[in-house]
């Protein structure tokens, strides 16, 4: 998802979250969720719970309403004797995207620009040696035989306020749009977001027109039909949507665990 609009920021919730994980390595997220629920009752302690997710290592991340509530999970000795550890969740640099990029320009020569020609000014003490060890390009997009291309950049939460406030950044001649960059993966095997197909676990594809398991959209015998959303049928949800669909509900609440997991500081 590519935020548009001049000045506009992604703003994460203000959820406060823990990570809660298991001593042991061996066990599940669902039986670290069976410990934590037998040990916390959320009525008898006050809670209010916004959500629980599953993560890996079979750890858990478990969002509530005020840090108030956070700091009563954190306070509580049972989790801490049951094998559990409680650690505040890892956060990632956020991501931008540079649109319409000569493709003409070599990748150091497009971030001395945007340090040269943008940054000197916004962030006077840092050094562009500074600048340029911080930074670091995911990915490039758009067609490989186009004129330009998009860059989409890691980088520190200072460096992506800086930037972002400006709209557009100046590369060489050329005057490029900047946004948030939040797209998050959807696996064309299972069509679930999170992950890509080549890393995906299942056995049986899951179509992305009909929503049904056993074959690939490709390979789909009902494309005359209305279009259902695999990922909403997985989880009951209404599905008459186009699987990615942009107001598709189970893809704004993938965005929405991206966005919350990436470390703006408040921007």
């Amino acid at each position: 998802m590519v935020k548009k609009g001049s000045n506009s920021f992604v703003r994460p919730n203000t959820f406060s979250s823990v990570a809660i994980y298991p001593r042991d390595n061996t066990k599940t997220s669902d039986e670290t969720k069976n410990i934590v629920q037998k040990i916390v009752c959320p009525s008898e302690m006050k809670l209010k719970v916004r959500g629980v997710r599953k993560i890996g290592k079979g750890g858990l991340i478990i969002s509530t309403e005020t840090k108030e509530d956070l700091d009563k999970l954190k306070k509580t000795v049972q989790l801490a004797s049951s094998g559990l550890t409680i650690d505040d969740p890892q956060k990632r640099k956020p991501r931008i995207i540079v649109l319409g990029v000569p493709a003409s320009l070599a990748e150091n020569e497009v971030f001395n620009c945007i340090y040269d020609q943008n940054l000197t000014d916004k962030l006077p003490t840092m050094t562009k040696e500074a600048f340029l060890t911080s930074i670091k390009l995911s990915h490039k997009s758009g067609r490989k035989d186009a004129e330009n291309c998009n860059y989409i950049i890691e980088v520190p939460a200072s460096i992506r306020k800086a930037l972002i406030v400006q709209d557009r950044l100046f590369v060489n001649w050329t005057s490029c749009p900047v946004r948030d960059f939040t797209l998050v993966t959807r696996c064309y095997k299972c069509q679930q977001y999170g992950h890509a197909a080549k890393t995906c676990k299942v056995a049986a594809p899951t179509c992305g027109h009909c929503g049904e398991e056993g074959h690939t959209t490709q390979d789909c015998t009902k494309k005359a039909d209305t279009p259902k959303c695999a990922t909403c049928l997985r989880f009951k949800k209404p599905a008459n949507h186009k699987t990615g669909d942009p107001e598709c509900p189970a893809k704004k609440s993938a965005e929405n665990r991206y966005i919350n997991s990436i470390d703006y500081e408040g921007a």
